[in-house]
């Protein structure tokens, strides 16, 4: 605890001179250290301190019981926000995956995009990041090839359309977006679009949040099991399906997708 104040206190006069034109940032969350520690050592001391002061003891435990009581909606609403940027976050990793530029998705990572796109070829040729189990690299190559006969017994039934085409490196894709069927198994989050000859044209992921942690942590209100992804050179004549990887498997189960022709 002392080290908490100390710091909380050398960082507050090193901003000092920020007190003036913006007084709002002195203090702001991101500079200081508001760690569990030091919530623990003040209601370590206020305990200690009740036991030599009486009238302490009261006020003491009610501010213990009670705490957590008070502090529930403000870590409900924060835990809630982070869920749905954590999903909107994995939109925009994975259309950097598929080498496409998806303003949209690319804006959930950083407000400018450029250098979103900067960053992220930079990340990609260093395989750094999510581009380090170089999923990438399976698009263009046969999933006979990438998975050998590596089947897992899952169903794939997703509720799929394209809604929109962007700019690849290869010209035009379609990005994808699903919704998981009530009951389906959705431990899967990694997905792959196969074109009629069996390769590999895009990458998918999906966000999922268990119906238990939902329904303990988040009232049923966490952002409901979804999946994003995109096809490379789109072409709205063929026939693509969509088939999960789970443990370096591909599901037996499929999910065709509509031969639609999406907004620009």
């Amino acid at each position: 605890m002392t080290f908490n104040l100390i710091a909380l206190s050398l960082i507050v006069l090193g901003r000092s001179q920020r007190m003036f034109s913006i007084p709002a940032e002195t203090m702001a969350p991101r500079y200081l250290f508001w760690s569990s520690l030091l919530w623990a050592g003040i209601l370590v001391v206020m305990i200690a301190q009740a036991e030599t002061i009486h009238w302490l003891r009261a006020p003491t435990w009610v501010v213990i019981l009670a705490a957590p009581i008070v502090l529930f909606p403000s870590h409900f609403k924060e835990g809630l926000r982070w869920r749905y940027i954590r999903c909107r976050s994995d939109s925009g990793a994975i259309a950097l995956l598929n080498g496409v530029q998806d303003s949209e998705r690319a804006q959930f990572l950083a407000p400018y995009t450029d250098i979103v796109y900067r960053v992220g070829g930079q990340m990609r040729a260093r395989r750094l990041d999510f581009f380090a189990p170089g999923y990438q690299e399976w698009i263009g190559r046969s999933a006979a090839d990438l998975f050998g006969d590596r089947e897992a017994p899952r169903a794939c039934t997703w509720h799929c359309r394209v809604v929109k085409t962007v700019t690849a490196h290869d010209g035009i894709a379609a990005r994808l977006f699903g919704i998981a069927p009530r009951g389906e198994n959705t431990r899967a989050e990694l997905f792959v679009v196969l074109d009629p000859n069996g390769v590999v044209r895009g990458l998918a992921r999906a966000c999922s949040t268990s119906a238990l942690l939902n329904t303990v942590l988040y009232l049923n209100r966490a952002p409901n099991t979804t999946l994003t992804g995109y096809v490379r050179s789109y072409d709205p004549a063929l026939q693509y399906t969509l088939r999960c990887v789970e443990d370096g498997k591909l599901s037996t189960g499929t999910t065709r997708l509509p031969a639609t022709m999406p907004r620009q």
